[in-house]
């Protein structure tokens, strides 16, 4: 396995542990998985179908984003 694998494993990893204690249903942590996200996969930005602005503007403007 390459060393850019493990280091996105790795990311994953860290993503996993994220969703697993919940963390994603808060504005901080949302952040934080968009950050991980934004540093994986090289060009993955061009693909992504929602971009990171376009997720936060969603959390601001839905109730249903944060429990």
């Amino acid at each position: 396995m390459s060393d850019k694998k493990k280091r996105d494993f790795a990311k994953f990893e860290r993503l996993v542990a994220i969703l697993g204690e919940g963390r994603h249903l808060t504005r901080d942590g949302l952040q934080e998985v968009l950050h991980i996200r934004s540093d994986m996969n090289d060009g993955g930005a061009e693909r992504r179908k929602y971009s990171d602005a376009e997720i936060l503007l969603e959390l601001g403007e839905s109730s249903e984003a944060i429990r």
